[in-house]
């Protein structure tokens, strides 16, 4: 099984891990947009212990990068004080992955984002930190605004999904074996609550009715003809972009979730990070590494949502390329469950 496939270098300031709190703060939101796209996040923070001088392992690191993302504040950083260096971690890193020829993903804080007193200058070195963000604008570079970390989170996953490949092939993953996979690189499989919109227009009874899982009576809140759903309960959500597909599944989800069932969210955008998504669907219900030792990997996801005796749901968001679906199997019936592939069934 391909685990996720690119490591993603994160560069930032120190106060952004903190606000604004250590559990919502920027970076953590930024990580989690990282590995909602199926993506390794590696920062500053992760190094260990090493005999190589910081910047130089910085650096190294960076190299071993296939994509940069930087969230800059309002801050200049830590300096790294070399004898012939006087620029900030931050600025290091930017101009290594620019020589580097990794993808730059830039996101700038809003000078509108809310934070505590001081968050929005830096006492001592406010004018090296405004010159960088004009040197932003002064490299081309399109850069993304954000005033919330749920925004963020949000524009990550969106800017590492759409991200084209790229020439090199930096800190790409190989295939490993699905036994002894180290579970905590694989993808975040929580639903995004925290970017649910409470403002979800022109919609009518449909998430209730698709929540109790009601496809026929969400046809009729709309005006369309229902359809008869013969107790199915694989439900799919179509039409072209950006008409609000994700949003609707996530509202869904939500009301899925306060009426009791356990909700899992899977990005199929890519097909490494699909794979990895249910794999960590799988340990999440229960599965271990002897259930994927001895069967196929669809199979042994299966088996294990089949043996579960609580109500659950699954959605798998942005299946723009339906075939990449297939190694899982159709959809069939599922007795708690609401989305299950048949793989006995011929494809």
């Amino acid at each position: 099984m391909a685990l996720p496939g690119r490591h993603v270098f994160l560069s930032f300031t120190s106060e952004l891990t903190r606000f604004p709190t250590e559990a919502t703060s920027w970076i953590e939101c930024a990580r989690k947009g990282v590995r909602r796209a199926g993506d390794v996040a590696v920062d500053m923070s992760m190094f260990t212990a090493s005999d190589t001088p910081p910047p130089d392992l910085c650096v190294a690191k960076i190299q071993e990068c296939s994509v940069y993302v930087g969230v800059v504040g309002f801050r200049y950083g830590s300096l790294v004080r070399n004898d012939d260096d006087t620029r900030s971690y931050v600025e290091l890193e930017y101009e290594t992955a620019k020589t580097t020829g990794l993808p730059l993903l830039i996101f700038v804080i809003s000078d509108d984002a809310h934070g505590p007193r001081g968050f929005h200058s830096d006492p001592h070195f406010g004018d090296r930190q405004d010159d960088f963000r004009a040197r932003l604008d002064t490299d081309n570079l399109t850069r993304c605004s954000v005033s919330t970390p749920e925004e963020l989170e949000l524009a990550v996953f969106h800017a590492l999904r759409d991200l084209p490949p790229t020439g090199g092939d930096h800190g790409r993953s190989e295939t490993v074996a699905v036994a002894g996979v180290d579970r905590g690189a694989l993808p975040l499989i929580d639903p995004p609550f925290g970017l649910r919109s409470t403002a979800l227009r022109g919609r009518g009874s449909m998430p209730a009715d698709l929540a109790r899982f009601d496809p026929g009576a969400a046809e009729e809140s709309t005006g369309s003809d229902p359809s008869p759903v013969d107790g199915h309960k694989a439900i799919v959500l179509h039409g072209i972009g950006g008409v609000g597909k994700t949003r609707l599944a996530l509202e869904v989800a939500y009301q899925a979730r306060d009426q009791g069932r356990t909700v899992w969210w899977v990005a199929a955008n890519a097909p490494a990070a699909f794979e990895a998504g249910m794999q960590a669907v799988g340990f999440a219900a229960g599965a271990t590494d002897d259930d994927y030792r001895h069967a196929n990997a669809a199979d042994a996801t299966w088996r294990v949502l089949d043996r579960l005796t609580t109500p659950w749901l699954l959605v798998i968001d942005n299946a723009d390329d339906p075939s990449a679906l297939n190694q899982y199997g159709p959809m069939a019936k599922d007795e708690d469950g609401s989305a299950r592939p048949n793989t006995a069934a011929p494809s």
